[in-house]
């Protein structure tokens, strides 16, 4: 069996509370045998359930001591911290250098420094390095993907909307947005009204993306990859993306990848992201002047 071993700051989350379960039906619709056994967390979260009460709760997983154990113990490891990316690069040190399967999730880092310190210390230490929200595996975004690569298109244009904050759940739009614009995005400008920011990314080759950030927004793209003109037979394709029903697909990807798979996202990918959640912050700070993304070579 593979022995999938998770680390996070502590349990009791959403992301962790949910995704044994995912990661079990996901394996047992593809006929792996692959199970979440092993668990580590620094600390017991602050005003909910132990880590010892998590894990009877969940079942079949055995909390270990140290974190020096779960590596030792783990064919591959998930190292979470969801919702706090502050964490991720001191947290995830030894997981980073531990020569295993890894999968880190969203946010990734911070900003870029910490993301490239991030994959080259992986990289030092042998360790495949996979991270990513699982939205941008939902599977109307990959029909689009499919219908454009067989079509020889490329989106010129991409618009989000989603809720949240620009730390954290951005990432999650901005995973849809490069996973269809692709990498090279230039500079970015943000309009800010109230508490809804509006980010529009520029590329080189004259190509737009916007990413609109509201309280209680739901989350949504709309995407065009218009190289032809409307009155030819190769009529653009201007549709709305349903961004839904992409855990089991997410699953399927990371235990894929956990059993020896491609990765699924590049660091330059990974990379990319990063830049354009970095460079929304520095526009977001200084509105209606274009700033532009960090350097975001590995």
């Amino acid at each position: 069996m593979l022995k999938i071993g998770l680390i996070d700051l502590y349990l009791d989350n959403w992301h962790t509370n949910y995704y044994p379960g995912f990661l079990r039906d996901a394996a047992r619709e593809m006929n792996m045998d692959a199970d979440l056994v092993y668990v580590y967390a620094e600390k017991d979260a602050p005003g909910g359930m132990t880590n010892r009460e998590w894990c009877d709760r969940i079942g079949g997983v055995t909390l270990l001591p140290t974190y020096d154990d779960i590596i030792r113990e783990s064919d591959v490891l998930m190292f979470m911290c969801a919702d706090d990316v502050f964490p991720h690069e001191k947290l995830a040190r030894k997981a980073l250098m531990s020569g295993k399967r890894l999968y880190c999730d969203k946010t990734f880092a911070p900003d870029v420094a910490s993301a490239r310190r991030m994959f080259r210390l992986a990289k030092e230490f042998g360790t495949t390095l996979f991270t990513s929200s699982a939205m941008r595996f939902c599977p109307d975004l990959t029909k689009y993907k499919n219908d454009a690569a067989s079509s020889g298109k490329q989106a010129t244009f991409a618009a989000s909307t989603g809720p949240g904050e620009i730390r954290n759940y951005s990432v999650h739009q901005l995973e849809m947005v490069q996973r269809v614009m692709g990498c090279g995005a230039a500079d970015c400008m943000a309009f800010v009204s109230h508490d809804s920011k509006t980010v529009v990314y520029r590329y080189p080759d004259g190509r737009r993306a916007t990413m609109v950030q509201s309280p209680n927004a739901f989350f949504s793209l709309v995407v065009s990859d218009d190289y032809a003109h409307w009155d030819t037979p190769n009529r653009p394709t201007n549709r709305g993306i349903e961004p839904t029903d992409y855990y089991m697909p997410f699953m399927h990807e990371l235990l894929t990848f956990f059993a020896g798979g491609a990765l699924p996202v590049q660091p330059a990918d990974t990379m990319e992201i990063i830049a354009m959640q970095e460079g929304a912050r520095m526009a977001i700070a200084d509105p209606e002047t274009w700033v532009q993304l960090p350097e975001r070579s590995l």
